[in-house]
């Protein structure tokens, strides 16, 4: 399910589906379906205090996708997200796709700051099924990478529950240097290595279910990873 980079206006869905000649092997479609989404366009690269060597935010593409049933529309949806240039030089969007004959946004919304970089997202809802059951999945938390030429590399989150408002920024793991690493030649490679993944031992009968999240924060030399799990 890759962003059209080149249209810069549209997300395009492929179907995929068991091979007709092994079941174990996922078959994709040869053409996909699109859907209008707000413009974007690549973003630059993301700066970090104490050092010139900026940090690669990729260029536009769709880096994480979580399926799952929305309760509230009760349907099965795609949860997605990418960096495209906004705020500060760099903001995170994502996407509640609903496949079928056609693809349509049920909803979507923007990670952004007006003093830092935002990139490197990944986006899951709270889906809770225990092979028996299953609940929630009508919330979300995105995990994120924020800098700035003022600031080191932070790994943040949002939530959002229902049909309320998207939470401010909430600092989980901050590094302590800059980021120098052998790939810096001058940008620094980063930009892909985030994860989200509903928690499947989170309690049915509670008000939401789990998100276990992966990013990273510069460790100098090399790139650290933080995992964590949240609750929206």
């Amino acid at each position: 399910m890759p962003a059209n980079v080149r249209d810069r206006d549209a997300i395009t869905v492929f179907t995929l589906k068991p091979s007709s000649t092994d079941p174990t092997v996922p078959r994709m479609a040869r053409k996909g379906k699109s859907v209008t989404v707000a413009g974007f366009s690549p973003p630059p690269k993301a700066p970090q205090k104490g050092n010139t060597k900026t940090l690669d935010t990729l260029d536009g593409r769709l880096t994480h996708a979580i399926s799952a049933v929305d309760p509230t529309i009760n349907k099965l949806v795609v949860w997605t997200s990418h960096t495209v240039a906004g705020g500060a030089g760099s903001e995170l969007r994502w996407y509640e796709l609903v496949p079928g004959t056609t693809v349509s946004v049920h909803q979507s919304g923007s990670v952004t700051d007006a003093s830092l970089f935002v990139y490197n997202g990944g986006v899951s809802p709270d889906r809770t099924c225990d092979g028996t059951q299953c609940a929630h999945g009508d919330s979300i938390v995105i995990g994120v990478t924020t800098s700035s030429s003022t600031a080191l590399t932070t790994v943040q989150m949002v939530s959002k529950i229902g049909a309320g408002a998207q939470s401010a920024l909430v600092s989980v793991k901050a590094a302590t240097v800059a980021e120098n690493d052998f790939s810096c030649a001058p940008t620094c490679r980063w930009g892909d290595y985030s994860g989200a993944t509903p928690d499947p031992a989170a309690s049915i009968s509670g008000a939401h279910g789990e998100v276990w999240l992966t990013n990273e924060f510069a460790g100098g030399s090399k790139i650290n990873t933080w995992n964590w799990e949240a609750l929206p």
